[in-house]
């Protein structure tokens, strides 16, 4: 939910700057964020939307959002729409009339609203495994010491604890569920390295941000390997092998191009030692960030076009704010 969230924040970001650029410079391709970010906001939307369906504050909230974000990029297509009509200054008019910045601002308040629920209900949950985990661990302390008298219950017991698996299995079930709907949304894989062994296990999420046909080969460091971008290769080996030796977090950004189109991945793992005490193998999690690197990439190429219209343009330009600070 968090994810999706912040997501659909850097949507309207988008949305806006493609606009400030296109009323800045009449140049069609700054449009091309902003329909971008037309395209995919539906799509975030409903997965905010499936993943939030269990609470009914966040259905609430969903449904003020939902108003909020179609009127924001109405406003947007209307001051477009203007500007190819009239001119740059109608839809400079109709930026300042400040509708705009009104429903961007209630967008930020719903969403900052959606995200401190979920957090709190994050915290909640968390402490009720916290208490539900202490209290089985004094069950299983008072069992020891009752062996006796559980022999004697046996048929009870057996029953009962028939009942527990049935009832273990259907939550498994559930969390595997939530744990999919989760990686969906994220686009994200999960992995594990033994590094006694040097097995490796993938998700199936992971052989798809690979550009891996699913189980056509072994999952390993060297078919990971295989799949980096040339540019990125030394450095991500460099990182993992440092890591691996010094038996800490794992955390890098890497390329890949395999048999579909070129990603960028962050790869997170935690290491956890053997029975040993001995670094036994990494548990960690992939996620696509090509779109985020995508918006860095652009943000860093409007910022030098702006630069670059103040420089050269032959006119003076001055800006203020609504209280006539220059």
């Amino acid at each position: 939910v968090l994810n999706a969230i912040r997501a659909l924040t850097l949507n309207l970001q988008d949305a806006e700057a493609g606009l400030g650029g296109y009323l800045l410079t009449g140049n069609e391709s700054y449009r091309e964020p902003f329909q971008s970010a037309l395209r995919e906001e539906r799509r975030i939307r409903q997965t905010l939307r499936q993943l939030a369906a269990d609470n009914p504050v966040q259905r609430a909230s969903m449904d003020t959002l939902d108003r909020l974000v179609e009127a924001k990029f109405s406003v947007l297509q209307e001051t477009m729409a203007l500007h190819r009509k009239e001119g740059l200054y109608a839809a400079l008019a109709a930026v300042r009339t400040g509708e705009g910045k009104r429903i961007m601002d209630e967008c930020r308040a719903v969403l900052h609203a959606m995200e401190e629920e979920d957090q709190r209900l994050l915290a909640t949950r968390t402490r009720s495994a916290e208490d539900q985990a202490m209290r089985t661990r004094w069950v299983l302390g008072l069992g020891s010491g009752s062996l006796m008298l559980l022999l004697v219950l046996a048929g009870a017991v057996i029953e009962r604890d028939s009942r527990i698996r049935e009832f273990s299995r259907l939550v498994i079930r559930q969390s595997e569920e939530r744990l999919r709907l989760a990686l969906d949304a994220a686009n994200a894989g999960t992995w594990e390295w033994d590094l006694e062994t040097n097995e490796n296990v993938w998700s199936e999420e992971l052989w798809g941000l690979y550009g891996i046909e699913p189980h056509s080969r072994e999952p390993s460091y060297e078919a990971w390997r295989e799949v980096l971008h040339p540019d990125d290769r030394a450095n991500a080996e460099q990182v993992m092998a440092q890591a691996a030796k010094a038996g800490t977090e794992l955390n890098v950004e890497f390329r890949v191009s395999g048999s579909g189109p070129e990603r960028w991945l962050l790869a997170r793992g935690q290491l956890l030692q053997n029975g040993g005490g001995r670094p036994g193998r990494y548990v960690g999690i992939v996620l696509d960030i090509t779109l985020r690197r995508q918006a860095e990439q652009a943000l860093r190429a409007r910022e030098q076009d702006l630069q670059h219209f103040a420089e050269f343009a032959p006119v003076a330009i001055a800006m203020f704010d609504r209280e006539m600070r220059y």
